[in-house]
C-alpha cells in the first residue's frame, strides 16, 4: 500500500493556496503603482508651493512606506511560491508512485562506466534507482546521495542512517517544507561555491581611516541637510559635505562594485540555505545521526540562523547599489564603506564556519531524500544489517523500478564464504533481471535505505557486476575482451579489498565459442569458489550446471519458461536446480526463421 492518497490530497491543497496568495500579489502590485504615482505628484506639488517642510517629510517617508510595502510584498510573492512548490512536491510523488520518473534528475553527472556496478544496475540514468530516491535540492546534497548509491557504507554507518531515515519518515510534513524551502532559490551549480570563494577572499580590508571619516562625516552631513531644509543653512553646504563624501566613495567604488557582483546570486541561496538551517535546528530528533547534524549549528553562545542573517542583510544592502535609490543614500550614508567594514568583520569572525554549515545542510539534504522514499514506500522493509560475514537471506524481493502489478518478487539465499549461484535459464526468463534486483537492493541496504522486499538480511559487502560489457571502438575493445577486463578488475578487487565482495556475472563470458566459454567458466567458478567472495553467475551453459551439482560450492538455481500453444509463458520465479526448458528455437520461429525441429 502506498501513500497516494496523501499526496493527491496535499497536491489539491496547496495549489488552492497558491491562486489565493496570486490575487493578493497582483493587489500589491497595483497598490506599489499606486504610491509611487502620489510620491512623485507630491513632489511636484510641494516644489511648486516652494515647501521645505513638507518636501523633506515627503523625501523621508516614502522610502519607508514603499519599503513596507516591497516587504509586505516580497512575504506574499515568497508564500504563493512557496505553496506552488508545495503542490509540485506532491504531483511529483504521485508520478514516481507509478514510477514515471521522466524529466526528473537523473544524475548523469555521476555516472562512471567503469564504476563497480553503478553502470549495470541503473543507479542513475533514464529510469534510474536515482530519479526514483532523489528529493535532494541542493547540489551537494545531490553529490552526497550519490557517492552513498556508489560506496556502500559500513553495517555502524548504515545502521545509523536507518534509524535517522526511520524517524524523519514519521514527518512527512517537515520534510516537504524543508524541500519546497530550498527550491526557493534553484542553485544551477556554481552560485554556493562563488559565495564561499568570496568568504575565503581577504580583500575588504579597509584602513581604519576610512571608517573615522564615515563616523564622522555620516552625522555631519546629515544634519547639514536637516538645517538646510529648515532655512538654518544654504544648500551649499551639504552640497560641500556630499562633495566630500563622493570622493571619499571612490576610493572603495571597485571593492564595492566587485563585492556585490559577486555575491548577488549567492546572497539569494544564502537565504535558502539559513532558512534550512532553521528547520533543521528547530526540529526535534533523538536519533544520534540527526542529533549530530543539528549540533554543528549552535556553538560559542551563537546560532547559525542569526550569524547568518547578519550577513545576509549587510548583502542586501550592497546588492540594492542595482537601484538608483542607493546612490543618493550612498552619498549622503557612505553605504559603501560601513558595509564592506561590517562584511570584512563577519569574514573574520565566521568565515571558517560557513562552509561546515552547508555541508551539514547537504548532509541532512541526502538522508531527507531517503526519508521521503521510504514514506512514500511504506511497504518496504529496512534491511538487517549483521555482523557475521557472507549472508544474504531474502523473502519477497522485488526490483523497485518494475511496476508492483507487473513485479514478480523471489527469496533467495545464499551464504558461506566462496559460495557461487549459478543460474540458468531460457531467453527473456528473468536471470538478468533477478541479478539486478540482488544489486540494486543491496546498493539501498548499504545506503541506509529501506529495500524492495518483506524480509532482507545481509552483511558486509563490497559490490560488484558484470552484466553490460559493450565493445569500444575508439579503444579497439572488443566485447568479449571487455568483459575480460571486467572479470580482471572482479578478481582485483578481490585480492585487495578487505571487505567480501558480492558479485554478479551475467551471462558469463558470452563472446565466445561454447568449448572456450565452458572450459573458461569451469576455470572462474573454482578460482572465486576459493577467494574472499560468494556470488551470483548466470550462463545458458547447461553442462556448466550439470558438472558443478556435486560441488559444495555451487548451488544451482533456473528460471523456467512454459508454452501455451505457439505462446511463451513466463513466471518468473526463481527455482532450485537446473534450468528445464529453452525458448530460443520457439523464439526464431515466431519471428520467421524456419528452425527444424
Amino acid at each position: 500500500m502506498m501513500n497516494t492518497s496523501y499526496f493527491k490530497d496535499r497536491y489539491t491543497q496547496y495549489k488552492t493556496a497558491s491562486e489565493k496568495h496570486h490575487q493578493k500579489f497582483i493587489r500589491l502590485s497595483t497598490l506599489r503603482i499606486a504610491i509611487t504615482i502620489i510620491f512623485i505628484l507630491l513632489l511636484v506639488f510641494f516644489a511648486n508651493e516652494r515647501n521645505g517642510w513638507g518636501l523633506a517629510i515627503t523625501v523621508m517617508a516614502f522610502p519607508l512606506f514603499f519599503g513596507f510595502l516591497v516587504n509586505r510584498h516580497n512575504k506574499i510573492k515568497y508564500q504563493k511560491n512557496h505553496a506552488l512548490f508545495l503542490a509540485d512536491i506532491n504531483f511529483i510523488e504521485q508520478k514516481k508512485q507509478t514510477l514515471e520518473l521522466k524529466g526528473q534528475k537523473n544524475g548523469n553527472q555521476f555516472m562512471d562506466e567503469r564504476h563497480e556496478y553503478t553502470a549495470d544496475l541503473d543507479i542513475f540514468g533514464e529510469h534510474s534507482l536515482f530519479q526514483l530516491i532523489n528529493r535532494c535540492v541542493t547540489p551537494e546534497g545531490e553529490k552526497i546521495l550519490a557517492d552513498w548509491l556508489k560506496a556502500p557504507a559500513s553495517i555502524q554507518e548504515a545502521t545509523s542512517r536507518q534509524e535517522a531515515v526511520k524517524e524523519l519518515r514519521k514527518k512527512p510534513e517537515w520534510l516537504q517544507q524543508f524541500r519546497a524551502t530550498g527550491m526557493h532559490f534553484e542553485d544551477e551549480g556554481d552560485h554556493i561555491r562563488d559565495l564561499l570563494q568570496w568568504i575565503e577572499r581577504k580583500d575588504l580590508q579597509l584602513p581604519k581611516r576610512m571608517l573615522t571619516f564615515a563616523l564622522v562625516s555620516i552625522p555631519v552631513t546629515l544634519i547639514s541637510i536637516i538645517l538646510a531644509f529648515t532655512g538654518s543653512f544654504t544648500f551649499h553646504i551639504p552640497a560641500f559635505f556630499i562633495i566630500v563624501n563622493v570622493f571619499a566613495l571612490r576610493k572603495v567604488f571597485r571593492t564595492a562594485k566587485e563585492t556585490a557582483d559577486l555575491t548577488y546570486e549567492g546572497s539569494k541561496a544564502l537565504k535558502t540555505y539559513s532558512a534550512l538551517i532553521e528547520l533543521i535546528r528547530t526540529e526535534k530528533t533523538v536519533s544520534p545521526w540527526n542529533k549530530q547534524v543539528r549540533a554543528h549549528f549552535t556553538g560559542g553562545g551563537q546560532e547559525a540562523p542569526i550569524i547568518l542573517k547578519r550577513l545576509d542583510r549587510c548583502l542586501d544592502y550592497i546588492n540594492a547599489r542595482s537601484n538608483a535609490f542607493y546612490y543618493f543614500f550612498d552619498m549622503v550614508l557612505l553605504l559603501d564603506i560601513v558595509l564592506l567594514h561590517l562584511l570584512d568583520r563577519w569574514k573574520k569572525a565566521h568565515g571558517q564556519e560557513v562552509k561546515k554549515w552547508f555541508h551539514e545542510v547537504s548532509k541532512q539534504d541526502a538522508l531527507n531524500s531517503l526519508a521521503g522514499f521510504s514514506f512514500a514506500q511504506p511497504n518496504y522493509q529496512f534491511p538487517l544489517l549483521v555482523d557475521h560475514k557472507f549472508t544474504l537471506h531474502t523473502i519477497n524481493m522485488g526490483h523497485p523500478l518494475i511496476p508492483v502489478e507487473s513485479r514478480v518478487d523471489n527469496d533467495f539465499h545464499l551464504s558461506d564464504k566462496g559460495k557461487v549461484a549459478l543460474i540458468t535459464g531460457s531467453n527473456m526468463s528473468g536471470k538478468s533481471t533477478f541479478q539486478r534486483t540482488v544489486g540494486v537492493n543491496l546498493a539501498l541496504a548499504f545506503c541506509g535505505a529501506p529495500v524492495c522486499a518483506r524480509q532482507f538480511e545481509v552483511s558486509q559487502f563490497q559490490l560488484f557486476t558484470s552484466m553490460r560489457n559493450r565493445d569500444r571502438l575508439e579503444e579497439n575493445v572488443s566485447s568479449f575482451y571487455a568483459e575480460l577486463q571486467r572479470i580482471r578488475q572482479l578478481l582485483d578487487l578481490i585480492n585487495k579489498s578487505s571487505t567480501p565482495v558480492l558479485y554478479a556475472l551475467d551471462e558469463v563470458l558470452k563472446g565466445t565459442n561454447s568449448n572456450d566459454r565452458h572450459r573458461g567458466a569451469m576455470a572462474l567458478i573454482r578460482q572465486l569458489s576459493r577467494s574472499h567472495a560468494m556470488g551470483l553467475i548466470s550462463t545458458h551453459d547447461l553442462e556448466l550446471g550439470k558438472e558443478n551439482a556435486g560441488n559444495k560450492d555451487v548451488e544451482n538455481f533456473s528460471f523456467n519458461a512454459g508454452f501455451e500453444g505457439d505462446r511463451l509463458i513466463f513466471d518468473y520465479k526463481l527455482s532450485s536446480g537446473i534450468c528445464h526448458s529453452f525458448n530460443a528455437s520457439q523464439l526464431m520461429k515466431q519471428m520467421g526463421i524456419d528452425v527444424e525441429d
